[in-house]
């Protein structure tokens, strides 16, 4: 972050703090998102129930969260950005555990 941000920030009583945590959550949850939309999509075509109007909405799914993705890229350091795949696989492996517990049980 840029000094001229951190002032425009403190200025709008923004903590940054919070600013870069909601900025990484959004990665993190889009990433998850985008893993999620491409298999779905790779099982409903295995299936064979791929349509025309799934596809429109699975493409659209996919675009929001490039973008997301994208967007989070240009405002975090490059070695954070690595580490954000990890972060969100591992994330994705303990919501499924706990959709497995708690919810498909």
């Amino acid at each position: 972050m840029n000094n001229s941000t951190a002032v425009l920030l403190q200025r709008a009583n923004i903590d940054p703090k919070q600013l870069a945590a909601d900025i990484n959550l959004i990665y993190l949850l889009a990433d998850i998102q985008e893993t999620v939309i491409l298999r779905i999509e790779e099982s409903m075509k295995r299936a064979g129930v791929f349509r025309f109007q799934d596809k429109q909405k699975v493409l659209r799914m996919k675009s929001a969260a490039g973008d997301m993705r994208r967007f989070v890229d240009t405002t975090v350091n490059y070695e954070r950005a690595c580490d954000f795949g990890d972060d969100s696989d591992e994330l994705l492996k303990a919501i499924e555990c706990y959709i497995s517990e708690h919810i498909n049980h």
